[in-house]
């Protein structure tokens, strides 16, 4: 194979793309926790709280610049895995007989998909470019907007994990796919 450049085990890739938000977010958490603990576990009523919520604990610098990087990183590789969850449930389109919609509801779910990683991609670098204009005032603000959106931190911890292990499940489903770069 003269033009072949490598391959590489899409489950490696898949594995990194489920580890890679998960150490940032146990990372970001851990450093506000020792460094900024009033601040992010103090909630919009003064009520102080044991563990900080995610979007607190982000909101931080230099950890705002880290969750950036590592969310955008990891959507690049989240795009990939949707695209070829779309392909192989669209090759399984004539083989299901039952349901008459099952092409628009994979169209649908597709979308859904791709909506929510670019959702998270523009909040990220919504959050870094507000925090970058006036930090002290709109850290608060950010974090009290995204207590209201996301309701409560178990709710955050949950969206979070579900989020993680539906991906995760990609490196069981496409366990044996490679991928091959070449010049041809």
């Amino acid at each position: 194979m003269e033009g072949r450049l490598g391959s590489l085990n899409f489950r490696d890739i898949a594995v990194t793309t489920l580890y890679l938000p998960f150490c940032c977010m146990i990372g970001c958490l851990s450093y506000a926790m020792f460094f900024y603990f009033d601040e992010v576990t103090e909630s919009k009523c003064g009520v102080h709280n044991f563990v900080p919520s995610i979007s607190g604990a982000v909101c931080m610098r230099p950890l705002l610049h880290l969750w950036r990087f590592c969310i955008v990183a990891h959507a690049v590789p989240r795009v990939f895995v949707t695209h070829l969850y779309y392909r192989a449930h669209m090759a399984l389109a004539d083989k299901v007989t039952l349901w008459k919609s099952y092409t628009s509801l994979v169209s649908l779910v597709y979308l859904f998909d791709l909506t929510d990683i670019l959702s998270l991609c523009g909040l990220t670098i919504w959050k870094h470019l507000m925090t970058a204009t006036n930090p002290a005032d709109t850290t608060k603000k950010t974090f009290m907007k995204n207590q209201l959106l996301i309701g409560t931190k178990s709710a955050e911890f949950g969206i979070a994990f579900a989020n993680m292990g539906f991906h995760g499940t990609a490196a069981k489903d496409f366990y044996n796919l490679k991928i091959v770069a070449s010049l041809t």
